[in-house]
């Protein structure tokens, strides 16, 4: 007699047999659910979905298993910080990457901060990294004229 679990099927050749679990459930005698080991972090809600898990994630974090942390606001200053480069590389969880990487990686975005006006020497531009993931070009002038920047940003495939 076969122990099949949670409403699978079983057919047997009398040495072997193999089971047709349902909806959520896997393993020889369909007894597993993809969400008993709990793979959601974070306090991410695991759902079953067909033979794999869904996980929804809460309070910001994100990524299959809920693992990516939030991201932090903050401004990443042109210059010194990005060793006087305009174009630098951001990791997918919107980290600065130092060295700037030589040749392509997957999923890394080049972003860089592109100042037109030369006007004033005190006018520094910069990236201001906002908590949803979307970069904005600004500039920082002592004397606070206006000023042109405009923000370049494109994946690296």
């Amino acid at each position: 007699m076969i122990l099949v679990k949670n409403g699978g099927s079983c057919i047997s050749d009398g040495s072997t047999y193999s089971c047709s679990c349902p909806e959520g459930y896997e393993g020889k005698n369909c007894q597993q659910d993809p969400c008993f080991s709990k793979p959601c972090l974070n306090d991410g809600k695991c759902t079953v979905s067909e033979s794999s898990f869904i996980c929804s994630c809460i309070n910001g974090y994100s990524g299959s298993n809920c693992q990516s942390l939030p991201i932090p606001e903050r401004e990443i200053w042109m210059g010194y910080e990005t060793k006087n480069k305009q174009h630098f590389w951001l990791n997918d969880d919107l980290e600065m990457v130092n060295p700037v990487p030589d040749g392509h990686i997957n999923g890394t975005k080049s972003i860089g901060c592109k100042y037109f006006d030369n006007t004033s020497k005190e006018a520094v531009p910069y990236l201001k990294v906002k908590k949803d993931g979307k970069v904005e070009c600004k500039v920082h002038d002592v004397h606070e004229h206006e000023h042109n920047c405009v923000c370049m940003s494109h994946l690296r495939f």
